[in-house]
């Protein structure tokens, strides 16, 4: 059996699970309470194998041995806090990039406003991570404009980003977006100059769509913590951790809107012509096919990602000669 014949088969059957906790939230809710409760929705998608059922189960505190995801697998969490009652749909894309039009089943128009995209990425698998990161986000932003568009005028204008100045060259994403490196107990044992421009590039992914970012390990209980406490800001509106981790050699932790151009730079050696084209190859993932303005300060050995899309057709891209 194809993916997309058990797509068939399993999709309708968690819509109908998504429905019935719906339904049993509102027989529960008199009118008053219905107007307290919180629902958001947690759209997960990323590599295969990449550790999405593992983290979502250790969000749950289920200690069981995860399944292999097929096609949009559903579940949901609930707290209770006083009188309000919250839950948390959560939704799990699985076939990595090759089922995104599933997304559409969970980013609609009455789900928009409180929906979360998690980007799940696996570190250890590079060559695939861009692709997929391509794929996923733009896909899933298409998905998102449509719903918005079917909003009526004032919750269409409440759900755009207002622009800052430092956010000029950026493209925040229409939700809230976090991007999550998996597998860091493997990742850490790479060469310290992989590592470096694997975390410089998810870096500026990140800055320029407004997306969290932090790297993740089953096997790491602080990072499980931290993992958990991330799905709950989203899931529940809990706080976040503020702590920001930018060193290449601890994993990564930034949260929307601390990163900046400056600090998304990347110390080279000018003799370096070598490393800087495949950070521009890294890079040249952009929806539009564009390689990144990379501009050279002849002072200093900096290079800094100032936009990975075009602004105007002759600053596409610096001609080094070393």
């Amino acid at each position: 059996m194809d993916i997309w014949s058990l797509a068939k088969e399993k999709v309708p059957g968690n819509e109908e699970k998504f429905s019935n906790v719906e339904k049993k939230m509102e027989d529960k809710n008199d009118e008053e309470d219905r107007a307290r409760k919180g629902t958001t929705h947690l759209i997960i998608c990323g590599n295969t194998q990449s550790g999405k059922s593992t983290m979502i189960n250790k969000f749950l505190d289920k200690n069981e041995e995860p399944k292999e995801t097929v096609a949009l697998e559903y579940t949901y969490a609930r707290r209770t806090r006083g009188n309000n009652k919250d839950v948390c749909h959560i939704w799990e894309l699985g076939g990595g990039a090759d089922l995104t039009q599933l997304l559409a089943i969970p980013l609609t128009k009455e789900n928009i406003e409180s929906a979360t995209l998690v980007v799940v990425l696996d570190l250890t698998r590079p060559n695939e991570l861009w692709i997929t990161m391509e794929t996923l986000i733009a896909e899933a932003k298409r998905h998102c404009e449509t719903a918005i568009k079917l909003l009526n005028q004032n919750e269409e204008t409440a759900m755009r980003h207002p622009i800052q100045e430092d956010e000029k060259i950026c493209s925040w994403f229409p939700i809230p977006m976090l991007m999550v490196g998996t597998k860091y107990d493997e990742f850490q044992n790479l060469e310290s100059e992989q590592r470096r421009r694997i975390c410089t590039t998810l870096r500026f992914i990140a800055f320029y769509y407004g997306a969290h970012l932090m790297f993740y390990s089953c096997y790491h209980e602080q990072l499980v913590r931290v993992g958990r406490s991330v799905f709950s800001h989203f899931g529940f509106g809990s706080s976040v951790p503020k702590a920001k981790v930018i060193d290449h050699n601890k994993p990564i932790y930034i949260t929307s809107g601390t990163d900046t151009v400056e600090v998304n730079s990347c110390q080279l050696e000018s003799s370096k012509i070598d490393d800087i084209r495949i950070l521009q190859n890294l890079l040249s993932f952009s929806r539009h096919n564009h390689l990144p303005r990379i501009f050279y300060l002849k002072t200093t050995t900096v290079i800094i990602f100032l936009s990975a899309f075009p602004v105007r057709e002759e600053s596409r891209a610096l001609s080094l000669n070393v």
